[in-house]
C-alpha cells in the first residue's frame, strides 16, 4: 500500500524533473543568474520599460532572453521596490 504522503512527493518530483527538462537548450539553462541582474538593471535605468523593450535592449546586447523570463524577473524585482 502507498501512502497518499509519497504519492504527492513522487508527483511533485515529476513535475519538477518535467520543468527542469523543459528549460534544458542545447546552448545550457535559458536563463542563469546572470540574465536577472541585466533585467534589473535595465528596469532600473529605465522604469517605465515592460518586458517587450527591455527583452529587444538585451537582444541588442545579444543576450537571448525568452519574454517569459523578463516578465518573471520583472514581477519579482518591482514586488520586492515597493
Amino acid at each position: 500500500m502507498i501512502r497518499p504522503s509519497t504519492l504527492v512527493r513522487w508527483h511533485a518530483a515529476a513535475f519538477r524533473f518535467y520543468w527542469r527538462w523543459r528549460s534544458w537548450r542545447e546552448d545550457g539553462w535559458s536563463a542563469r543568474g546572470d540574465y536577472g541582474a541585466l533585467i534589473r538593471d535595465i528596469s532600473r535605468n529605465f522604469p517605465d520599460s515592460e518586458a517587450v523593450r527591455i527583452r529587444r535592449r538585451l537582444q541588442g546586447l545579444d543576450v537571448e532572453v525568452p519574454q517569459s523570463t523578463v516578465k518573471k524577473h520583472l514581477a519579482k524585482f518591482r514586488s520586492q521596490a515597493h
